[in-house]
């Protein structure tokens, strides 16, 4: 890295609070920097909302709030309205490597009437999301491509709301599965629709002492809820150790198309020491795709270390300490399997 460059941007930024009024003018006041794709541009943003559309293109971009709900970048975009393809509904779209978001809402106000309408979508190899909340309905996060982890996060949503490509983990986030306000018979919601097209591709999410339940104040009587439905021929998803509120329908997992499909036996769909109501497998849709994880040495592969080489490339300061925390292992660790390894070095 050549260095790193701070702005901070405040809502009355002319009172001397900060530098940018909006995030927009302080990502585009970098672009003419030399030597900007090399090095860290730390952006400050202060309480406030932000009516921004952002496409992040630079390397290296972090944005830093006072909190979620506090700061908050918001855009009402959707497929419907707008006649836009889906990623390009997105309020925030980030391609650059290396992006980082901390302590911020991004959101998409479009409702469920918008139908798909993204709040972030992220191409980052190596991107962070850390204290965030992110705010849909349909398609609220597009974890595209990449790998990716999103900590402590919540994540808010009804239909296919956590989809894409990437190698994404989660950790500690809350799933909330909001009312989309339909009552036709067979409406239901779907939290994940992951898009692994090819067996060999590094693509799949992995959830991990996360929880699923209903967003406050949703009312979801007569609307099933799901874990997860395929995207692609070879969808890869596992919920382990993670709270499973009794929202969840008790065949766990649903067809892309409930009416003609079915889940093919390609996917790769598991649930592993998952507690809760809704975490009893002893129904779940009779198909091979489905399966619970027993052994805990194959559950291990699906922590931060060995599924995203987090080690790898997580933030630390200079003594080499893990900047964020996170866990390199299992919560809960069975004797019989082996400690994470030392730490990657970048």
């Amino acid at each position: 890295m050549v260095g790193t460059t701070h702005v901070i941007v405040a809502k009355n930024a002319t009172s001397g609070d900060g530098q940018f009024a909006s995030i927009t003018a302080a990502l585009a006041a970098q672009e003419d920097q030399i030597g900007s794709e090399q090095s860290i541009l730390t952006v400050f943003i202060k309480q406030g909302v932000y009516n921004e559309t952002l496409n992040i293109t630079r390397k290296h971009v972090i944005l830093i709030g006072e909190g979620a709900g506090k700061t908050v970048i918001t855009g009402n975009k959707s497929h419907r309205f707008d006649n836009l393809s889906t990623p390009d509904t997105a309020t925030v779209s980030v391609h650059g490597m290396g992006f980082m978001a901390q302590d911020l809402t991004i959101q998409n106000t479009a409702g469920p009437e918008g139908l798909q309408a993204v709040a972030l979508m992220s191409r980052s190899h190596f991107s962070l999301v850390y204290r965030c909340s992110i705010e849909g309905y349909q398609d609220t996060l597009n974890a595209d491509t990449g790998d990716q982890i999103y900590l402590e996060t919540d994540i808010r949503g009804t239909i296919d709301f956590v989809f894409g490509y990437a190698r994404a983990a989660f950790q500690g986030c809350r799933l909330l599965v909001r009312s989309s306000g339909a009552s036709k018979p067979g409406a239901h919601n779907v939290v994940t629709a992951q898009g692994r097209s090819n067996p060999l591709d590094r693509s799949g999410f992995s959830f991990q002492n996360c929880s699923v339940t209903a967003d406050e104040g949703a009312n979801l009587t007569g609307v099933e809820t799901f874990l997860g439905r395929p995207w692609k021929e070879h969808s890869h998803v596992i919920f382990m150790e993670t709270f499973l509120s009794s929202i969840v329908n008790f065949t766990g997992w649903v067809e892309w198309n409930r009416s003609s499909g079915h889940i093919p036996d390609t996917v790769v769909y598991l649930e592993y020491a998952n507690y809760g109501p809704g975490a009893d497998t002893s129904r779940r849709i009779n198909t091979t795709a489905v399966r619970v994880v027993t052994n805990c040495s194959e559950a291990a592969q699906y922590t931060a270390d060995p599924f995203v080489n987090a080690s790898a490339w997580m933030p630390k300061d200079k003594e080499g300490r893990y900047i964020i925390p996170y866990a390199r292992g299992l919560i809960v660790r069975d004797p019989a399997c082996p400690a994470p390894a030392p730490p990657t070095k970048a």
